[in-house]
């Protein structure tokens, strides 16, 4: 169990083997890549010109000119600089084996190996491994570089080493891992990497892609809900290659791109412009997931959604009925109002009959819409009719200057509607004080 704290060198790791016997230690991350264990008769010909190219090479080292001020604490500034460094650079020479200080670095070094970790990188300087295992079978058992290579050489080594221990390199190769296993022919290999990929939240973003086609696609039905389940752990970080993949050319991976970011709700922001394109999508089933991920988003899609009120209806139906399920859509009452009021007088009457569907699911300003309905009682399509009728029925005391075109309706041949127009004057009249 590790839980980290931001901006902080500390993590706290349990030590317990029961939730009743944690007991937590705090650890110190590494402040340096590398400490350099050296003697000082190799400072100016090895050390301190593998410290420059090292460090112009992106690693942090330790090197005692550079760490020690006056009136330091040698002791305690080098047993910092050993605990606190993830590798130990050795260079060893005959002045290293005969001096007492380095090797006392060396047995500190050696230590930290005794659990089983990688700590010593050992550098050869003017011997060879007769002379190591004379002095120390442990170095002369190490394969090591000869600084005789050249250092140019030997840097590039130690980098490699450095860089595959990175803790963004190993994350990397075991999100790869997980990645392979989404392939096995074994469901529970299967449930157990997209959980444990799910688990690494943003840091398992590489895996979003694998994650959205097994989502789609995987044969098993538990496996493909806990691809989805992982995508909305992974959240954010996933918007982006989510997006991208509402352009795939299979339609179920555009539908499982839709379903992902409604899911995600408003961390899916990012995507808006992507779902609004997808509206367009030949496939329906797209067009709904985007619509859905669209009200999912919630605040952040209101403006869109009200521009494409005044837009074409079949786009305009998707923008009146994800308006519907978003739970912020109160907000939008002063703007979709005079929306749906110039959008109920259009040309086009499928336009109106959207129009007037959406004052029965969205809400709206009900003294402003009230005169517009009533207006649209007289409207040529039967369905315009039934909708504002409902619509009215729903306004309550807004909707008293409905009252005497509602009435006239009660003769009107078509029953349905006489029914619709009696059931709102109940309503309204309920209502009054």
């Amino acid at each position: 169990i590790k839980r980290h704290r931001a901006g902080s060198r500390y993590f706290l790791r349990s030590t317990g083997h029961s939730p009743r016997q944690e007991r937590y230690r705090v650890y110190r991350l590494p402040m340096w890549d590398l400490f350099i264990s050296h003697a000082s008769e190799d400072k100016a010909s090895v050390a301190r010109p593998l410290a420059e190219i090292l460090r112009e090479k992106g690693i942090r080292v330790w090197i005692d000119e550079t760490e020690l001020c006056l009136g330091d604490s040698l002791r305690a500034k080098i047993d910092q600089g050993l605990a606190q460094s993830r590798f130990g650079l050795v260079i060893v020479s005959r002045a290293f084996l005969s001096k007492r200080w380095p090797i006392q670095e060396l047995n500190g070094l050696v230590a930290r190996e005794s659990g089983g970790q990688k700590v010593i990188l050992p550098i050869w300087h003017g011997v060879d491994h007769r002379l190591i295992a004379e002095h120390s079978p442990i170095l002369a058992d190490k394969l090591a570089e000869d600084t005789a290579n050249g250092l140019e050489k030997v840097a590039d080594k130690i980098v490699a080493v450095v860089r595959a221990s990175d803790p963004d390199s190993r994350l990397q190769r075991r999100v790869q891992r997980f990645i392979n296993d989404l392939n096995s022919p074994d469901v529970e290999d299967r449930l157990i990497s997209v959980s444990a990929l799910g688990q690494l939240g943003g840091k398992g973003s590489l895996a979003t892609l694998p994650l959205l086609y097994t989502m789609g696609q995987d044969q098993d039905a538990a496996v493909r809900t806990a691809a989805r389940k992982a995508l909305t752990l992974i959240g954010a970080a996933a918007v982006e290659s989510l997006s991208g993949a509402l352009r795939d050319q299979m339609s179920v991976v555009r539908v499982a791109a839709g379903e992902a970011l409604a899911a995600i709700g408003p961390l899916a922001a990012p995507a808006i412009p992507a779902l609004i394109e997808a509206l367009h999508d030949d496939d329906k089933k797209v067009q709904e997931t985007a619509r859905s991920a669209l009200a999912g988003v919630g605040a952040a899609s209101i403006p869109h959604l009200i521009r494409l009120l005044e837009g074409p209806a079949p786009v305009m139906i998707h923008a009146v009925f994800a308006l519907m399920q978003m739970r912020d859509a109160k907000q939008s009452v002063g703007s979709v109002t005079p929306v749906l009021i110039r959008a109920l007088q259009h040309a086009d009457p499928d336009v109106r009959i959207i129009a007037a569907v959406g004052f029965t699911l969205i809400p709206v300003a009900q003294d402003q819409a009230a005169p517009a309905l009533v207006a649209a009682l007289s409207d040529d399509q039967p369905a315009v009719r039934s909708c504002a009728v409902r619509a009215l029925g729903k306004f309550g005391t807004s909707a008293t200057i409905a009252i005497p075109a509602l009435t006239a309706l009660l003769k009107e041949q078509d029953n349905e509607l006489a029914a619709a127009a009696s059931a709102a004057l109940t309503l309204i009249e309920q209502s009054v004080p």
